[in-house]
């Protein structure tokens, strides 16, 4: 009898190591399944991107011919790559209260093009020129390819349209270039 029980006692020892092993292999096979996963999910409407976190965040000053002055907080970058994150990325709740400010460096002879496919939300291209005056602006809706800024400029402010509307940043208000940083 005593047999029997130490063959009952070594089989039910079998069997619990085995669960135990198959309910490891179970909880691995789901954490590495989450990692591949995780990155292709789609991002939440409040989504901002690694890249416009780390962007230089600064109270930046705007007049208006018709309303004075207001101030901003933007997101400065002067990186192409981190401008081209930013539209693909950021979520279209986010865009309520995140501005960028893309610094050109100096006024280009040139327009410039900006790749809008992927944008979450519509939004306002405010291009001013080397004295900050705005000189045009552009609009993007969810669905266009591209926009093009047709004047020379040197910084170009993008908001989500009804910020910009409500701000009243229009052709003509001013960028406030001594609140720049540097």
């Amino acid at each position: 009898m005593a047999k029997a029980d130490e063959l009952d006692k070594s089989m039910w020892l079998r069997r619990g190591k085995l669960s135990l092993f198959a309910i490891a292999a179970v909880g691995i096979g789901f954490l590495v399944g989450l990692y591949i996963v995780a990155p292709i999910m789609p991002k939440t409407e409040a989504y901002v991107p690694d890249a416009v976190k780390k962007m230089e965040t600064e109270m930046v000053s705007f007049t208006n011919p018709d309303d004075g002055e207001i101030l901003l907080p933007v997101k400065i970058t002067d990186e192409d790559d981190a401008v081209d994150k930013g539209l693909k990325n950021i979520g279209s709740k986010a865009w309520g209260n995140t501005f960028l400010l893309f610094d050109q460096g100096r006024v280009t002879s040139y327009g410039g093009d900006f790749d809008v496919s992927k944008i979450k939300s519509s939004l306002s291209f405010a291009a001013t020129d080397g004295e900050g005056e705005v000189v045009e602006i552009k609009e993007a809706e969810v669905g266009d390819e591209e926009i093009e800024i047709e004047r020379e400029h040197q910084w170009i402010l993008i908001m989500k349209t009804e910020v910009m509307s409500e701000y009243g940043i229009k052709v003509g208000s001013k960028l406030m270039t001594n609140t720049l940083p540097g």
